[in-house]
């Protein structure tokens, strides 16, 4: 081609197909929006058939509400010293565990005094 020749704008207009392009855009929209639509549906009927197995509870089961936010201490140290008094009382005092079979709880020095004087129970060697 000589100079005359060449075309006044800087690109062939056979390369790009404008028409092309557009009816290319056009046809992926519609499926994009086909796609779309058709999730849509799908999740309708899938949310209604959720919604139909949903059964109410049984007003016999167990209603209890559990609370909404951790339940904290509010006076831990002197939560912590009343657990302490409670457990020394029952480690200094007597107390029946069972009566029927006879089984009590002595305060903890009695009872290894009485683990002194006695010693602990071994076998018998043979």
């Amino acid at each position: 081609m000589s100079a005359e020749q060449q075309p006044l704008h800087g690109h062939e207009r056979g390369d790009f197909r404008f028409r092309g392009m557009v009816f290319a855009v056009i046809v992926l929209g519609i499926l994009i929006s086909v796609a779309m639509w058709g999730m849509g549906v799908m999740f309708d009927w899938l949310q209604a058939g959720w919604q139909a197995r949903d059964t109410p509870p049984s007003p016999l089961a167990d209603t209890v509400e559990r609370p909404a936010v951790p339940l904290l201490q509010t006076r831990p140290p002197q939560e912590l010293e009343i657990l302490r008094r409670s457990e020394e009382s029952q480690l200094e005092s007597y107390q029946w565990v069972d009566p029927e079979q006879g089984i009590v709880r002595i305060p903890i020095d009695r009872a290894i005094d009485i683990l002194a004087e006695q010693g602990l129970p071994h076998r018998e060697e043979e």
